[in-house]
């Protein structure tokens, strides 16, 4: 008989898309017609733009950028250097043999192209003045709170962690001296401390979708064991860009905590071969925000499988839509039991892909969401309390066993 398997899925999805986080590069009411330009205008601007140069000598101006043969002194070969004269010059800036520029072009003693450049990805949140529906306007609905567990393609090199779930011991880990922050109301008042403070549920550690404070290196994601080497703390992301924070203290980054705009999963294999009903059982607490956006120029809807199209309709769509939705998407646990993908896997384009990495994958990589070979047996949102939870499913090797999106279906 064909082995069957059966994937355990727990998600934990955040789509509580803020107003606040808007970026206008302009405003609508800037005047940003063309000007006409006369003579003296041109000959103003060409005065200007030939005064811009390096110092007068060759000591005042530092380069800082790749330079050849530098790697034994440092990872990247990345040195200074001052020479604006070069071969009778002058030159605003060294030739590449000189040091201090960065051209790209190699090749690097690291084999790293970027030469540590990091390529971030921010959110396209400028509406243009236009009021469409989300589901016309995908960019702003991606998960941009997964940059927790980007890696450079090619290189390896990443700041992040493989999945921002792990096993935590929760407040029984004292939390280091260098983040203990005594000021009320930046984890809520009376707290004191600032790290986390949860309990586990069962045991001495719980498995949570959750970052340490800045400084907190308590929990690794450990190489041993195919992580990266990064501590489980906010600095994974530092790179995700939030602009006009509504909190009083200047930003809405109050870690310990889960980030804005994030999917991240938890999976386990099972085999199932010649059983004919599988019981998951397990137990959970839940804290997560309840707010959203219903502003018909800023709601967002998520992707439930993956970015790759937007299907709204059917019984098993890959957009839930906020747009015209009573009950919009908000932040929620979620539980799916469904058939493994394996090396390839059919994504929302209907069309057969290789799993790109499978360390980090989308939903639609991890089970065969988009062939309808799943059912899911929970979904919570906001504060629950420690709950045991037990669900028995069917074990159809050949037959899809979803259900219609019920209302709690969000993320």
């Amino acid at each position: 008989m064909k082995k069957v398997l059966a994937t355990l899925l727990l998600s934990m999805g955040v789509a509580a898309f803020s107003a606040s986080m808007a970026l206008s590069a302009v405003s609508d009411d800037m005047d940003l017609q063309p000007k006409l330009q006369n003579a003296r205008m041109a000959q103003e601007l060409q005065t200007r733009a030939a005064s811009l140069a390096t110092s007068a000598t060759d000591v005042d101006t530092n380069y800082v950028g790749f330079t050849p043969g530098k790697s034994a002194s440092n990872y990247w070969s990345i040195w200074s250097g001052t020479d604006k004269f070069h071969d009778g010059g002058p030159y605003h800036r060294p030739f590449a043999g000189q040091g201090g520029m960065w051209d790209f072009e190699g090749p690097y003693p690291s084999g790293d192209s970027l030469q540590g450049w990091t390529p971030v990805r921010n959110q396209m949140s400028g509406t243009g003045g236009l009021t469409i529906p989300d589901y016309n306007r995908p960019w702003r609905c991606l998960d941009y709170g997964n940059e927790a567990s980007s890696i450079i393609p090619g290189v390896g090199r990443t700041g992040g962690v493989i999945g921002v779930w792990h096993v935590d011991e929760g407040d029984a880990i004292a939390v280091p001296a260098s983040v203990n922050d005594t000021q009320d109301g930046i984890n809520g008042a009376g707290l004191g401390v600032g790290g986390v403070n949860w309990s586990p549920l069962v045991g001495g550690h719980s498995a949570w979708m959750g970052l340490r404070r800045h400084g907190d290196v308590t929990h690794i994601d450990e190489t041993s064991r195919g992580g990266t080497g990064n501590p489980f703390n906010e600095d994974v992301l530092m790179y995700n860009y939030l602009a006009g924070a509504v909190s009083l203290g200047g930003t809405d980054k109050r870690f310990p905590g889960y980030g804005d705009q994030m999917d991240q999963l938890l999976y386990r294999d099972v085999d199932v071969t010649g059983v004919g009903t599988l019981t998951v059982g397990f137990s959970y607490r839940t804290n997560m925000a309840t707010g959203v956006v219903t502003n018909n120029i800023t709601r967002s809807g998520w992707f439930q499988w993956d970015p790759l199209t937007v299907l709204t309709g059917g019984s098993n769509p890959n957009f839930i839509a906020s747009t015209d939705n009573a009950t919009p998407p908000a932040d929620s646990f979620m539980v799916y039991v469904g058939a493994p993908a394996e090396s390839a896997v059919v994504l929302s384009d209907g069309v057969s892909h290789p799993i790109f990495d499978k360390k980090r994958r989308w939903a639609g990589e991890v089970i065969r969401g988009n062939e309808g070979l799943y059912t899911q047996i929970l979904s919570v949102g906001g504060t629950a309390p420690a709950t045991a939870f037990s669900a028995t499913v069917s074990v159809l090797p050949s037959v899809a066993v979803t259900s219609a999106p019920p209302l709690s279906r969000v993320k």
